[in-house]
């Protein structure tokens, strides 16, 4: 009887690019609701190498304007939450850009 069919399913629900995939088995019974319940993303994690030529310069790494890590060139940083940054350098001796009024 067609009411009593039982499915399973492999699903994979994918978010934004910085959201890991999130995998689920689930069993889907016809004739009735079928609730999966929250299903919670995680931010994806991922890595940087900033250097510069010439070396030993000054950076902040930004993101959405506030810096989150400060230091020097060459440099790996690890661990850090999938997303878009801005990478500020700074290098004794060079002038900087002006801004026309």
């Amino acid at each position: 009887m067609l009411s009593r069919t039982v499915l399973q399913f492999a699903i994979q629900i994918n978010g934004k690019p910085i959201y890991d995939p999130v995998k689920r088995e689930v069993e889907i019974q016809y004739g009735k609701r079928n609730d999966l319940g929250v299903i919670h993303l995680v931010r994806g994690m991922g890595a940087v190498e900033i250097t510069s030529k010439p070396g030993k310069a000054d950076f902040s790494l930004r993101e959405n304007g506030v810096a989150v890590h400060e230091g020097e060139t060459p440099t790996t940083l690890r661990d850090l939450p999938a997303g878009e940054y801005d990478v500020l350098v700074h290098y004794e001796g060079l002038e900087q850009p002006r801004h026309r009024p």
